[in-house]
């Protein structure tokens, strides 16, 4: 592997970890003349596909918030430019049926996986809006939730078929990775480990993603904070928790579909993520996302009808007496030219 193809990775002086953007190392003068690695981050080169073991680890949110803070700043001069940092603005434009990315629905109880998928695909898309040469690809849950068990699968067992944390999903995304569903074939929902999954391994190496955990969790105040400077950064949030949202949507004074919040709750608990964010007249939202498929219609293709957006209120309902929070600070994708037909563009492929 030549010096220019080599894997780098951001790695902040300040707390001597490591994490931050993905960039090949083309990418990383030009990418901090535009202000997006800051002066004071070292790089590291590393060759790709990594092994769990070189990983950035999970950090926690105190040593990832100054960074997110840095970024956040970055962000907001890109919006202020006019330049759009949503991720919908990106896959429009890019002629990219956003449901392909994140439209699967869960079928089994397998949400974790669903709630860390969507924040890896927000994560390389703000990466690739951020000027990272990458590629975003379409993934099978599955088989992250057969990488979660707890156990090395063979081919042709049973996937355990019962509720995991987000630390157990996160465990597996940071090593094990996320799997290309072009391999891993399109989820299905059924819960059998496939020649197909153990096939996409080591590609699934090259979409692993890390996380920052969020120990104020019983603070409403705290985790909306976190959640919005995470956003605003171009940082997803997966969370669990036991508040229901509602199907359905309202506009508020904005003219922005909110989510409805039920009294209820989750039997069991539920993982969700939060993967965007916006402002509108001076009132902040996140971009709510979850796995039951189109609950809130089809807005349009800016809106898929999987989404729906909160303002800070809401996402402090959601903190309930059951709540866990991470934040994803990096996510390894393949280069763009790596991957040619993607299939992003309507139709289907089969793994």
């Amino acid at each position: 592997m030549s010096d220019n193809t080599k894997q780098v990775v951001v790695q902040m002086t300040e707390s001597d970890r490591k994490f931050g953007l993905i960039f090949n190392w083309e990418d990383v003068e030009r990418c901090r003349m535009r202000g997006l690695v800051p002066d004071s981050a070292r790089i590291e080169r590393l060759e790709a596909p990594w092994e769990a073991t070189d990983q950035p680890e999970i950090t926690t949110w105190n040593q990832f918030e100054p960074y997110l803070r840095k970024q956040a700043d970055v962000m907001d001069r890109l919006r202020q430019s006019g330049r759009s940092t949503y991720i919908f603005d990106y896959t429009a434009k890019e002629h990219i049926d956003a449901n392909i990315l994140f439209g699967t629905t869960q079928k089994q109880n397998d949400c974790t996986a669903f709630a860390a998928e969507r924040c890896y695909q927000s994560r390389v898309l703000h990466q690739i809006i951020c000027g990272a040469e990458q590629t975003v690809d379409r993934l099978n849950p599955m088989a992250l939730y057969a990488a979660s068990a707890g156990q090395e699968l063979e081919v042709g067992q049973r996937i355990p078929n019962a509720g995991r944390t987000i630390f157990a999903i996160a465990e597996a995304a940071c090593g094990y990775g996320n799997s290309p569903a072009d391999i891993a074939g399109d989820y299905d929902g059924y819960p059998v480990f496939t020649q197909a999954m153990e096939d996409a391994k080591e590609s699934a190496r090259k979409h692993q993603m890390g996380w920052a955990t969020f120990d104020r969790t019983d603070n409403p105040d705290a985790v909306a904070d976190a959640v919005f400077l995470a956003c605003r950064a171009g940082y997803p949030v997966l969370f669990g928790n036991s508040t229901a949202v509602q199907d359905g949507y309202d506009k508020d004074e904005n003219g922005v579909c909110v989510a409805r919040v039920n009294g209820s709750g989750w039997g069991g608990g539920h993982a969700q993520s939060w993967i965007d964010y916006q402002k509108v007249n001076g009132t902040e939202y996140v971009l709510y996302a979850n796995s039951h498929g189109l609950r809130y219609q089809k807005h349009d293709v800016k809106l898929p009808g999987w989404t729906v957006w909160m303002p800070r209120q809401t996402v402090k309902r959601m903190v309930s007496r059951y709540f866990d929070m991470l934040v994803g600070t990096w996510a390894e994708a393949p280069r763009s030219s790596e991957n040619v037909d993607l299939n992003l563009q309507g139709g289907r492929k089969d793994g």
